[in-house]
């Protein structure tokens, strides 16, 4: 996905929706509400709102850790 991709390239960085929409040649970055939200919901992003006026930015959201081997062993 083009936006996992993007954002992949510095994982710390907070992207405005708009230089998202310009960098994967979006014309506008209220066309992409719908997916950021769903990729938000969906555990692949993190959303940060400064305030009322401005777009929201994004970065990937930080992987779960895997489950330890005691875990493992308990559950199986």
């Amino acid at each position: 996905m083009q936006i996992l991709d993007l954002l992949a390239q510095d994982p710390s960085r907070w992207w405005p929706a708009q230089e998202l929409s310009e960098a994967i040649g979006v014309s506008h970055h209220r066309q992409l509400r719908g997916v950021l939200s769903e990729m938000t919901r969906g555990g692949d992003l993190q959303r940060k709102k400064e305030s009322a006026g401005l777009p929201a930015s994004y970065r990937p959201a930080p992987a779960a850790p895997p489950a330890s081997q005691e875990e493992n062993v308990m559950s199986g």
